[in-house]
C-alpha cells in the first residue's frame, strides 16, 4: 500500500453517515461522526474549569453529555454535502429530556462514528484541563 499525500488526506471523504433507528421516536435519525475539532470540542465540554488552590481544577461535567454529543452528530440528511446539524445549541436540554434509551442508542453510533470510547470520555471529562462551556451550550 503506497504512503498517502497530504492532499489526498485533506481530500478523503471520511466523515460517515449512518442511519439509526428509534422506535420511540417512531423513525430514524442519521447521524455522523465528528470531525477532530468537534470531538476535542466535545471533549472540553466535559470539564468544568474552577478556581482553586494552586490555579484552576477542572472536574468532570457529565450533565447532558448524550444530548451535548448527539446536537453535534444527529444530521438532515445521508448525504455528507448536504448534512447539517438537526439541532440547535438552544435544543440541548430539551433533547436531554427525551428517552434515555434511544438517546443512548443513538450515542453508541456517533461515539463509534466519532472514534470514541466510553473510558476515554471518561477520562477526558475527569483529568482535562482544557477550558469548558458551560452546562447550557455546546459548540458545531
Amino acid at each position: 500500500m503506497a504512503l498517502l499525500t497530504a492532499e489526498a488526506i485533506l481530500k478523503a471523504d471520511d466523515r460517515k453517515i449512518e442511519v439509526v433507528s428509534v422506535p420511540e421516536w417512531g423513525g430514524e435519525v442519521a447521524i455522523r461522526g465528528l470531525d477532530g475539532l468537534g470531538r476535542d470540542d466535545y471533549y472540553a465540554s466535559l470539564a468544568d474549569l474552577r478556581a482553586g488552590r494552586g490555579g484552576a481544577q477542572a472536574r468532570a461535567n457529565i450533565r447532558n453529555a448524550m444530548a451535548r454529543l448527539l446536537v453535534l452528530c444527529i444530521v438532515n440528511s445521508t448525504d455528507p454535502d448536504e448534512a447539517q446539524p438537526m439541532f440547535t445549541v438552544d435544543q440541548v436540554w430539551e433533547l436531554g429530556k427525551k428517552s434515555a434509551a434511544a438517546l443512548s442508542r443513538c450515542e453508541d453510533v456517533a461515539m463509534r462514528l466519532s472514534g470514541m470510547s466510553e473510558d476515554e470520555v471518561k477520562l477526558m471529562g475527569e483529568g482535562s484541563a482544557t477550558p469548558a462551556m458551560n452546562g447550557d451550550s455546546t459548540s458545531s
